[in-house]
């Protein structure tokens, strides 16, 4: 099962879930790799990967597996693995002419990618830049080599949104615009709203502006230790385990 976590703007949680939903997988037996593939690398840095990341690494001709790999040890038994796909920012669009310029390069990256991604993991978790769309070179770089690799695997996709009514009107136009593309691989799973304010009419107002949606939803209200997070032994909200639950029920049954 690979799940793609998507959103139309930065600090709505999106990395945040995608870390939580990683550890809740692994810590219900599933061995989870979390692939960061958000040139800005937030979750990377989380997990303390200050390496280039694997393209940066394989531009610069460096073996250092270090760099962009790792297995995230947690208290909780939790453990989990990531990938850094990306060095940090604008580097990532000059990593990737070099590599397109040299097919030696780009050998070098598909040999090193599916050397991680072969070992026997039984789920992908893809965090992505803000508004990333199908034909963005963030995706179709790793997405290309990845569909060689599991022709096979199951492909979803999960939205990520704060509770402002602007936020929610464009998420739904994101939402449409992705899912219509001729060129879509997989399916549309469903949205989280996040970082409601805890209080009774603003959780309710949320639950309303929820049913816009098809497939799962959930709503998780403001959590100031998910807010500045910095540990990633951070506790899993129980949201956030209903959601990790219901992707693993619905990929049992796809």
């Amino acid at each position: 099962m690979r799940l793609s976590v998507l959103s139309t703007k930065g600090g709505v949680g999106k990395s945040t879930i995608a870390l939580l939903l990683s550890k809740y997988f692994s810590l219900n037996g599933v061995k989870t790799l979390l692939i960061d593939r958000d040139p800005l690398g937030w979750v990377s840095n989380l997990a303390k990967i200050k390496g280039k990341g694997l393209l940066a690494s394989i531009a610069d001709k460096e073996e250092d597996k270090q760099a962009y790999f790792k297995e995230v040890k947690t208290k909780d038994g939790g453990d989990f693995y990531i990938l850094k796909l990306y060095g940090d920012g604008a580097r990532f669009y000059v990593d990737l002419d070099i590599i397109r310029r040299d097919e030696k390069l780009y050998k070098k990256i598909k040999e090193k990618y599916q050397e991680i991604v072969r070992n026997g993991f039984q789920a992908f978790i893809v965090d992505n830049p803000s508004m990333v769309q199908w034909n963005d070179d963030e995706v179709q770089c790793e997405l290309r080599i990845f569909r060689e690799t599991f022709p096979d695997e199951k492909i979803f996709r999960l939205y990520i949104s704060d509770s402002s009514e602007i936020s929610i009107e464009s998420t739904l136009k994101y939402i449409k615009e992705i899912e219509q593309t001729p060129h879509k691989i997989g399916q549309y799973l469903g949205i989280v709203i996040n970082l409601v304010p805890p209080f009774p009419e603003d959780l309710d107002k949320a639950m309303r502006l929820a049913s816009k949606f098809e497939g799962i939803k959930v709503v998780i209200p403001f959590i100031e230790s998910l807010f500045i997070l910095n540990d990633i032994n951070v506790e899993i909200p129980e949201q956030v385990k209903y959601l990790g639950k219901e992707i693993l029920k619905l990929n049992n049954k796809v």
